[in-house]
């Protein structure tokens, strides 16, 4: 069977997965709208009441490196130092620990980070991927799917 056969294959997503993907998805949705970009005295959608939700700083809240956009006006959209807005408690782990989309999207859980860490941060590594990994164990188990006793990321 090839991949596109394969992929007509019927499958279910869990409850539990279709409500943290709608959440993240709200919430990310939330602070988009509510942040302005003012840098070139244009506000890039039409609320009225948008504003900065945090100040632009020259630098990567991580690395340290300038943003491109500070050294010239125009950059390419694919320009791995493009500024980012990064949640610092990504928004699967905000949704795990039960914060609202308020808490989630506090100026103190947000920086400005480079296109590309904000991109590999998503793939975050073994320690910091733990607690989503053992959320989804938990939920899956709960939801009858099958499981062996442990796991790399499992505390049993």
């Amino acid at each position: 069977m090839d991949l596109v056969e394969r992929n007509k294959i019927p499958f279910e997503n869990p409850e539990f997965q279709i409500e943290m993907n709608e959440w993240i998805r709200l919430a990310s949705d939330s602070i988009r709208k509510r942040h302005s970009r003012t840098r070139i005295g244009k506000v890039k959608h039409s609320r009225s009441d948008a504003k900065p939700v945090l100040k632009e700083e020259d630098y990567c809240y991580y690395t340290g490196i300038k943003f491109a956009d500070v050294e010239k006006q125009f950059v390419n959209p694919n320009d791995p130092r493009k500024r980012s807005l990064d949640h610092k408690i990504p928004l699967a782990i905000c949704y795990i620990k039960g914060m609202t989309m308020d808490e989630a999207n506090h100026p103190d859980n947000l920086c400005w980070c480079l296109k590309v860490i904000n991109n590999i941060r998503g793939t975050s590594d073994l320690e910091s991927f733990k607690p989503i990994a053992e959320y989804y164990r938990k939920k899956f188990i709960e939801a009858g799917y099958d499981y062996t006793v442990s796991s790399s990321c499992s505390a049993g």
